[in-house]
């Protein structure tokens, strides 16, 4: 268990965690404390940015608590690193980017920027199915708009992290995707 305090810098302020606590960001001017390995959010990361250049970094996620005296990390499974004289939000996050997660260099395929993105959450949420989708492809075409790449999206797997359709929702998939392929949708 990783317990790790560091003081507060006159002026300083946090951001980072968890972006649907964006509201309450940055950290710092009220009492705050999260427990990144207990969120149910789907845009949650280890890595907390300082106003004054230094930031906190772990490849696992950790808990903290932030108050006027400073900011505490606990309960990490893994190493926590903590990064200082980046002189700024900006430089933190930079040294932080290109030092755990520097780009690959490589390009998305053009036709992700040529062509337009049609989602199924928009239409079906939590709740899509071969037939929908199909349908929903029909419709974007018979309506005049261009093929381009159709994203579908929540819950047309088994279950989170089984990377296997299910098999209720989709009973042929290889079909589906042949289909949407022959009307020039990716």
């Amino acid at each position: 268990m990783t317990k790790i305090s560091i003081s507060r810098i006159p002026g300083e302020y946090w951001w980072g965690g968890v972006i649907n606590e964006g509201s309450v960001m940055p950290f710092g001017q009220a009492a705050h404390t999260r427990d990144l390995r207990l969120t149910d959010d789907n845009q949650a990361t280890p890595l907390l940015l300082s106003s004054k250049g230094r930031y906190i970094w772990s490849e696992d996620p950790f808990a903290f608590r932030i108050d006027e005296n400073g900011l505490s990390v606990f309960d990490s499974a893994g190493e926590v690193t903590i990064e200082e004289g980046h002189h700024s939000l900006q430089g933190a996050y930079r040294h932080a980017a290109s030092t755990h997660f520097p780009p690959s260099g490589l390009l998305p395929d053009a036709f992700a920027f040529t062509a337009p993105q049609y989602c199924t959450w928009v239409e079906m949420f939590y709740a899509p199915t071969q037939d929908k989708i199909i349908r929903y492809a029909e419709a974007i075409l018979a309506n005049g708009l261009p093929p381009g790449i159709l994203i579908i999206d929540d819950n047309w797997m088994k279950d989170y992290g089984i990377w296997d359709f299910d098999k209720h929702r989709f009973p042929d998939p290889r079909v589906m995707v042949d289909t949407l392929h022959r009307w020039a949708l990716r």
